[in-house]
């Protein structure tokens, strides 16, 4: 199947870390869980229009098996390892690791629905401004 990495360096400036949790702060496992379905959604989105020929939009369908093993704490870098299992015109299915220091701290298999419907604007030109923002570092293969 296909692959891809994420990478998130946690930095205690972010505001959640002031109520998640005060005297102990945490990354909420709904950001972990935004950051699994993130990556593999832009693995999606790559995949479909190299397999389909066409634009396909992956939209988060169903969580399977999400596993919490281990905090995740400011100053931590994770590594989100997402691979593609199922890919087909309308849904697509894969499993995200998530690592610090290459230890498994979370994991997950995600499942999205695909739409071909067009996304209005302006919010097609932002989710675009954002894969390009957030893939500005990669090298081509």
């Amino acid at each position: 199947g296909k692959y891809i990495e994420g990478y998130k360096c946690w930095t205690l400036s972010e505001e959640y870390f002031e109520q998640h949790f005060p005297g102990m702060p945490l990354v909420p496992g709904a950001l972990m869980l935004e950051g699994m379905a993130q990556v593999l959604g832009y693995l999606i989105l790559v995949s479909y229009k190299y397999e389909f020929n066409k634009p396909g939009y992956a939209f988060l369908s169903l969580v399977h098996k999400a596993k919490f093993a281990k905090f995740v704490r400011p100053g931590d870098r994770t590594v989100f390892q997402a691979q593609l299992e199922i890919l087909d015109e309308s849904r697509a299915t894969g499993k995200v690791k998530v690592l610090v220091d290459g230890e498994k701290i979370a994991d997950a298999v995600l499942s999205f629905i695909i739409s071909q419907q067009e996304i209005d604007e302006p919010y097609k030109s932002r989710l675009f401004e954002y894969y390009d923002f957030i893939t500005q570092d990669l090298q081509k293969n």
